[in-house]
């Protein structure tokens, strides 16, 4: 079995495999606030 995965795989394949599976597909906003306020201070730090 181990060997099987591994030829599927590859050395860290699994790994990235099952890290992949646990990201969400989407990011919902049930706010815009959180989103505006987020690019207002990036904003703010990028022209000083």
């Amino acid at each position: 079995m181990v060997f099987h995965l591994s030829h599927r795989f590859g050395t860290h394949g699994l790994m990235k495999y099952l890290a992949k599976r646990r990201l969400p597909h989407t990011i919902r906003f049930r706010s815009r606030r959180l989103f505006t306020s987020l690019n207002a201070h990036t904003h703010s730090v990028n022209h000083k």
